[in-house]
């Protein structure tokens, strides 16, 4: 085979061999979660734990090619250095401390509780600019770790809008919820809390109507009973007038308070299902 022909035999060959396709070059950034530093309130073990869950929840957003959670951290850079990381109080010197890890963005916070709230303060640094490009300062309400965790699945999106972090490969998400805190209550329920409240009071009232009017009768009855049984109690004492006035007052008051009591359990019935039905 002469020269010429084995060229184009090698050229022939070489176009018709499959490209190799190129190496694909990741473009999302890599973070660093540190351990969120309990605040008043609230004890090392929950602190913790949320840190967890935000590491993976942020893992799930796909928006960052590593995720190095906080006891990473302290394998990479030792216990002594991750202390010194959590001391920081400045940007730069997190930045400095971060870059040995070899990351690009680093996630610091607080937890605390401010009277019936959570308070979760977050913050997402970048280390290659000192500059913070996400925060997020959210009240939640509740007593219980279970609105906290609810409330954390809202965070890594607010936490990266409107920062450089590229969207990266869709992954799934929890659904998001409209609020991090319990809703609150509209008008209608509002004045149904109101109604259910006048509701009760009319109730309270009747009862306390029923006691009076009792009194009052109880008051007639015994003075009724003395006089068919005792009647030599009132003889030769100028007592008519007296026993009279207490015999139909006490009647009087009863016939009242029995009205009021009626008027008072409708009105407290009817307040109380027209609470129900709005709340």
């Amino acid at each position: 085979m002469t020269p010429f022909i084995l060229t184009v035999a090698m050229t022939v060959m070489a176009a018709d061999a499959p490209a190799t396709p190129p190496v694909p070059v990741e473009t999302r950034p890599s973070v660093a979660v540190l351990e969120l530093q309990a605040k008043q309130g609230v004890s090392a073990d929950t602190a913790t734990l949320l840190t967890a869950n935000l590491v993976t929840l942020l893992r799930a957003q796909g928006r960052f090619s590593k995720v190095v959670s906080s006891s990473e951290i302290e394998t990479l850079l030792g216990f002594e250095q991750q202390k010194q990381l959590l001391a920081c109080d400045s940007s730069s010197c997190m930045a400095e401390l971060a870059g040995a890890l070899g990351v690009d963005y680093v996630v610091s916070g607080t937890l605390g509780r401010l009277g019936d709230q959570w308070l979760l303060n977050l913050t997402l640094l970048n280390t290659r600019t000192t500059q913070a490009e996400g925060s997020v300062s959210m009240p939640v309400a509740g007593n219980n770790e279970a609105a906290l965790l609810k409330a954390m699945e809202t965070v890594p999106a607010q936490l990266l809008q409107g920062s450089r972090v590229p969207g990266g490969v869709a992954a799934p998400q929890p659904a998001p919820t409209t609020s991090a805190a319990p809703a609150e209550e509209g008008g209608g329920g509002m004045l149904g809390n109101v109604l259910k409240g006048v509701g009760a009071l009319g109730l309270g009232g009747a009862a306390l109507a029923a006691v009076v009017g009792g009194a009052g009768a109880l008051l007639s009855s015994g003075i009724w009973v003395t006089l068919f049984l005792r009647p030599e109690l009132t003889r030769g004492r100028n007592l008519g007038p007296l026993i009279t006035a207490g015999y139909l007052g006490g009647w009087s008051v009863a016939g009242v308070m029995l009205a009021v009591m009626l008027l008072s359990t409708a009105a407290g019935v009817g307040m109380l299902v027209a609470g129900v039905v709005l709340g």
